[in-house]
């Protein structure tokens, strides 16, 4: 069983000389609100264009089945002086039912534990939406 939620889905603009340069600088800001997990930190120098991809994640496990995970992509381009952020929260709880007893411990799950850890993970997307709203919006042009 599995249940995923979307919670925040935005694409911030922002202007700036160094689109990389900036991009680390929020990679930074947000490694703040939690562990990052890098996917990918490239940079290409040759050719005509310098381009740029930043993406990670940050996670935050709330118990042994559900956690809250913020998806970041951050896409730059120099020579537009252009560096487009796409943020996404998602919360996600997965139980992996294979037999009598775990589809019994998944019901038992969804009665009683379910609805406060679903309530912790809404109210942990929100803060971290607040904090990407932040960020983002005080940078924006």
């Amino acid at each position: 069983m599995i249940i995923s939620d979307e919670i925040f889905d935005e694409t911030f603009d922002i202007h700036t000389d160094d689109p990389y340069e900036k991009s680390q600088f929020f990679r930074n800001k947000l490694a703040e609100m939690g562990k990052i997990i890098e996917k990918k930190n490239e940079l290409w120098t040759d050719g005509p264009e310098h381009r740029s991809v930043v993406e990670f994640n940050i996670l935050e496990v709330l118990d042994p089945y559900s956690h809250v995970s913020v998806n970041f992509l951050m896409n730059g381009l120099k020579e537009s002086k252009l560096l487009q952020i796409s943020a996404k929260i998602e919360t996600t709880t997965t139980i992996k039912e294979q037999g009598f007893f775990t589809s019994a411990f998944a019901e038992y799950y969804m009665k009683t534990s379910y609805p406060a850890i679903s309530k912790m993970c809404r109210d942990r997307a929100n803060a971290f939406k607040k904090g990407i709203e932040a960020l983002f919006m005080a940078k924006k042009n």
